[in-house]
């Protein structure tokens, strides 16, 4: 081999070797925006609300993804704007999953701030205008309406939800505002697509308030899409759980037994002075 073609062949493979390292640059500069639009499009064809995100990290060698400041809106014609604020979410994924055309996510831990629930000025609520959600029995969602991200599975979900809120601004004045505490601290498991994971969010969360009855919601729709997520048993019956569980049922059936002694003494002592 001449000088020359050996020259001819060290540029070329360097020439390779440089385009490899700007490809593989470009993509650890771009993936997590990529990803970030992705999740915000799939949510958005899932719900027909506008999804987006402050932050979104995914590690590659350490299969993690971190997402910050995540808000789900309301459509048009609501005088407030969030429906959903999840000011943190930690994902630990499967990355194996994603050459099977998967999305495996081991375990997802959801922090959500506040959930509100908004009835406008014509009488419409933000809830109703979920693409999962029937509308009250009348008018039937479209089939292609109801496609889901085809391939995710959540194997462990834990849930911490603080707060939610529902407004009513359909009396044309101040907004009837109703504020519930409902400190879901709770684990679920076998979530098998998108429309699973946003049922349970509105389903759990509306099962701590009153909020279902006070705007009429149709929410069977959604709990239908729940039917093979289970709630972790450690959390329902807990060793501690138990344990305090034994003390009432002892301090019941104590009280219980003094009660019924005293009433028979009180009886006793009226035959006695008859």
């Amino acid at each position: 081999m001449g000088v020359g073609k050996g020259t001819d062949l060290r540029k070329k493979i360097a020439g390779v070797l440089i385009g490899i390292f700007i490809a593989v640059a470009v993509f650890f500069a771009v993936k997590d925006t990529l990803i970030k639009i992705a999740v915000e499009v799939s949510v958005q064809h899932v719900t027909g609300m506008k999804l987006r995100m402050s932050k979104l990290k995914v590690g590659i060698l350490k299969p993690a993804v971190k997402i910050d400041g995540l808000k789900l809106f309301n459509p048009e014609g609501y005088n407030d704007k969030i429906l959903i604020d999840m000011p943190e979410i930690f994902i630990n994924y499967d990355p194996d999953s994603f050459f099977k055309g998967e999305v495996h996510l081991i375990e997802m831990r959801i922090n959500l701030k506040e959930f509100v629930v908004v009835k406008n000025r014509e009488g419409k609520v933000n809830l109703d205008e979920l693409k999962m959600i029937e509308d009250n029995g009348n008018k039937k969602v479209p089939k292609e309406k109801n496609k889901s991200v085809p391939g995710l599975r959540i194997d462990i979900l834990k849930l911490k939800a603080d707060k939610a809120y529902y407004k009513d601004y359909s009396g044309g004045a101040a907004p009837v505002v109703k504020e519930f505490d409902i400190n879901i601290n709770e684990t679920y498991r076998n979530i098998e697509d998108l429309s699973a994971l946003v049922s349970l969010l509105v389903v759990q969360t509306l099962a701590k308030t009153t909020i279902t009855g006070m705007a009429n919601l149709e929410i069977n729709k959604l709990k239908s899409n729940l039917k093979n997520v289970i709630m972790d048993p450690s959390k329902i019956f807990s060793g501690e759980k138990i344990s305090g569980m034994k003390e009432i049922l002892k301090d019941v059936t104590s009280s219980f037994g003094e009660s019924l002694i005293n009433s028979l003494e009180v009886k006793e002592n009226k035959e006695e002075r008859e």
